[in-house]
């Protein structure tokens, strides 16, 4: 076990990567660990009794038993052994700042072990990494049977943000190229992308230099790996601990500010956690706080009428569509207030999006500034809401009637380089939800995120006055009804067909 010269040595060089919360947490870990396992603290922890606990998670507990490597290659510290029958203290707190504050060679060694991709696949890997990342980030609370739930929690439901992880370093390598569907780049990036997936999800496949390879271009993988690491060796372990705010790290500086899920009213048909955890990481810094359902059409019908009195003026959103007759799900960001307009307008920051099959973001290209459209009731312009491309051939497209749209590329759409969203190009809407992540910097305190009430006498002002010309006497113009929305334009459309 080595001498307590030693000891004192590791533990001294292991806290200066640790503030004294994490300290803490981790010494209260080990307390619970012994009680748990009937061990007294004097005498560690049994690696035996501990492995076969599952209290920490099996590939967590393998980077625990990684060789022991200085954390600084200039550190000439002596330390303890690694042990072979228990843990005490200080070899825990040694292991844990070697697993979760290692870096360079040191952190491959480590990831590289707990991958452990011999036995298991990569895909399996960065399947439990997700799990145990996305409960931390969502602030998931623990309960007395999450030791025993670590082989039975299933990925199978983030699916698409494990493949997105798995391909994100040649998603950025595709990036770079001139898109061509049937071009001879195009084919040698699906064959590569082909042969990496079938090593990836295959044992015994992957070598620690082509792991090394893809974790160090793989920065949105290491974020949800360092709040897995987080969820499992600084959150207290004993389930009636509170939980305490996320400890700041002082070795690394990759994490993003994504690192707590959004405050979130209304729950999402259509997004998966980690659906929110990727789109979340693509928004705007200030569109990271707080999610507002503000229209479902399973909750509020499917109207068009609705859905436009909901969107409009409600600051950045986020709409998501799911395919009638097929799994797809996919939508837009948009950073500007909807509002109704004679032409593309809107923000950079913009972007299109699929959560299925795929999980891909598709940022603006900067080739136009077709970023957003919202028309209706119009005669000489279409009637319906676009992102990007131009009229009559949009990135994405819903038509006014509600009940479908389209999503065109040739083979990409100009405004955000993304390909066809949806399964058939003109496809039909099963339902649709809008998510409010920013509100509006008009502000209100109106019901739906400070938009002014509007009529269809304000939505057509050309029927107006045709009204007016007829000597029809505009009621409305002088009373207003308090909830009027955007009304109906059904009543005034059988008017003017009277005149």
């Amino acid at each position: 076990m080595g001498n307590s010269s030693s000891h004192t040595a590791a533990e001294t060089d292991a806290s200066m990567y640790l503030n004294a919360q994490e300290r803490q947490v981790l010494h209260d870990n080990y307390l619970y660990l012994c009680r748990t396992l009937n061990s007294e603290p004097k005498r560690g922890v049994p690696i035996a009794k501990l492995q076969t606990s599952k209290i920490i998670p099996p590939f967590i507990f393998r980077g625990l038993l990684t060789p022991d490597l200085p954390l600084h290659t200039a550190s000439k510290t002596s330390l303890p052994d690694l042990p072979t029958e228990s843990f005490d203290f200080s070899h825990f707190l040694r292991a844990t700042c070697r697993v979760a504050r290692s870096s360079g060679a040191e952190e491959v060694a480590v990831y590289h072990t707990m991958a452990d991709l011999n036995n298991h696949s990569l895909a399996q890997w960065v399947g439990q990494v997700v799990v145990l990342g996305l409960d931390a980030w969502q602030r998931v609370p623990r309960d007395r049977h999450e030791a025993n739930m670590w082989r039975q929690h299933s990925s199978a439901a983030e699916s698409a943000l494990v493949q997105l992880f798995l391909l994100a370093p040649l998603y950025n390598k595709l990036a770079a190229i001139d898109y061509d569907p049937d071009g001879e780049q195009e084919k040698m990036w699906r064959n590569e992308a082909n042969s990496w997936m079938h090593r990836a999800t295959h044992p015994g496949k992957i070598d620690v230099q082509r792991f090394r390879a893809w974790l160090i271009k793989n920065t949105m993988f290491r974020v949800m790996l360092d709040l897995a690491l987080e969820r499992a060796l600084f959150t207290p372990l004993d389930p009636s601990a509170p939980l305490l705010p996320y400890p700041k790290p002082i070795a690394t500086q990759r994490l993003a500010t994504n690192m707590l899920a959004p405050r979130q009213t209304g729950k999402s048909q259509l997004l998966t956690p980690g659906d929110r955890w990727a789109l979340n990481d693509a928004l705007p810094s200030d569109c990271r706080q707080q999610w507002d359902l503000v229209f479902a059409s399973d909750l509020d019908g499917k109207s068009w009428n609705t859905f436009v009195q909901r969107l409009t003026r409600s600051g950045a959103t986020l709409i998501v569509i799911r395919e009638q007759g097929s799994d797809y799900v996919f939508g837009g960001f948009a950073s500007d207030d909807w509002d109704f307009k004679p032409d593309f307008y809107g923000h950079s920051s913009n972007f299109l999006f699929t959560t299925r099959p795929q999980l891909r973001v598709f940022p603006t290209s900067g080739i136009n500034h077709h970023y957003q459209y919202l028309n209706q009731g119009t005669k000489t312009l279409p009637n319906g809401l676009g992102m990007g491309g131009q009229f009559d051939y949009c990135g994405l497209w819903i038509d006014p009637d509600f009940e479908g749209g389209h999503s065109c590329a040739g083979p990409l759409c100009s405004t955000y380089s993304s390909p066809q969203l949806s399964k058939s190009q003109q496809f039909r809407i099963r339902s649709v939800e809008v998510w409010q992540v920013r509100p509006s910097p008009a502000g209100s305190d109106d019901e739906y995120g400070g938009r002014p009430k509007r009529s269809a006498m304000d939505a057509h002002p050309d029927a107006v006055a045709l009204l007016e010309m007829a000597d029809r006497k505009m009621y409305a113009s002088t009373v207003r009804d308090p909830d009027l929305g955007t009304d109906d334009d059904g009543d005034l459309e059988a008017k003017l067909k009277r005149l």
